[in-house]
């Protein structure tokens, strides 16, 4: 599979794909095996982490504030108001957040904030809301709270070992996060094993079970408004769930079937050219509902209605189409 750029009627670019498929146990696909960051993909389990602090026992969460522990959101109002939210009940403050500041992922709002010249906050990070859990376990298991991130740090241990757990991968690398906690390398095979687990978990299947319901209920707290995961959990009625990843992975779960993948553009994050739309979106989007209609996750209507994400025109600044980006297999 490849996602082919085209300028006019002559090629561009070529950005090969790789994508593992877990299905009942077994695995099929193309570089199954090959190494990659999990990236933002292991929120989800980093959130199960926390969870099996008994965390909810001591700080009774609502599931919005869980599916935002899980995303990569946009960095909107809701989004900030629902990160302080968390961080109050343990009496922290917006300070605490320890994931530095980024430009927030929704353009909308990115832009809204350069036209009044004012910069992002922690809250805004797209990872804020895995920080703030990752705080109240802390609270919750009185450990340090300055020192969270630090890969030593019993917060990263736990999520360590549930990784291990979950992925049942016999090797697995680390590495540092954009947000400054640790991050995985693992085989996409189990990345695709990983995100199985959430529609039947065998392992912390409580805290799976919460998490995946509270995700399936907020999509928008999953990620923001014009996001393809959040357009997915609205079309599918929540039965799907993906997760975006940086440097172009894409993980996801049909949560009824319990058909899982993991699909990954060598070439990394690489957005279509759309110049002057709020709406943007990567090349990762379009190869992995390329493998969803593969694999038949998608119904004829759910087909139809995200049938324009596999053929994209290319737009120029002055809004005219001048090619388009069509995913090959």
């Amino acid at each position: 599979m490849r996602v082919v750029v085209r300028r006019g009627s002559f090629i561009e670019s070529v950005h090969p794909i790789k994508w593992a498929v877990w299905r009942k146990g077994v695995v099929e696909g193309c570089g199954v095996r090959a190494f990659h960051h999990f990236r933002s993909c292991a929120k989800p389990f980093q959130a199960a982490a926390m969870l099996s602090t008994n965390l909810l026992q001591h700080f009774p969460l609502e599931p919005d504030e869980l599916a935002i522990a899980c995303a990569s959101h946009g960095g909107s109002d809701v989004h900030i108001a629902t990160v302080k939210k968390m961080l109050a009940r343990a009496g922290l403050a917006e300070d605490d957040l320890l994931c530095g500041t980024y430009p927030p992922l929704d353009h909308s709002i990115r832009r809204r904030l350069l036209q009044q010249n004012t910069p992002p906050t922690p809250a805004q990070h797209n990872c804020s809301g895995k920080h703030a859990l990752m705080l109240l376990a802390c609270v919750h298991m009185g450990w340090d709270i300055k020192t969270y991130f630090s890969s030593d740090h019993p917060c990263q241990m736990r999520c360590k070992e549930v990784i291990k757990r979950i992925t049942g991968s016999r090797r697995v690398g680390y590495a540092t996060d954009g947000c400054g906690v640790v991050e995985f390398v693992l085989p996409l095979w189990a990345m695709a094993k990983a995100y199985a687990q959430l529609a039947y978990p065998r392992i912390l299947s409580n805290e799976l079970t919460t998490l995946r319901n509270a995700i399936r209920s907020n999509p928008v707290h999953f990620a923001y408004e014009s996001a393809t995961p959040t357009l997915l959990l609205q079309i599918t009625g929540g039965r799907v769930i993906m997760k975006t990843g940086g440097a172009g992975l894409r993980c996801g779960v049909d949560t009824e079937t319990g058909v899982a993948f993991a699909v990954k553009t060598v070439s990394g994050s690489v957005d279509v050219p759309t110049m002057g739309r709020e709406r943007r979106y990567q090349l990762a989007d379009m190869a992995a509902v390329a493998v969803m209609c593969s694999l038949d996750i998608l119904s004829s209507k759910e087909r139809r209605q995200l049938q324009w994400l596999l053929r994209i025109g290319l737009l120029n600044a002055r809004g005219e189409v001048i090619g388009e980006a069509t995913v090959e297999t």
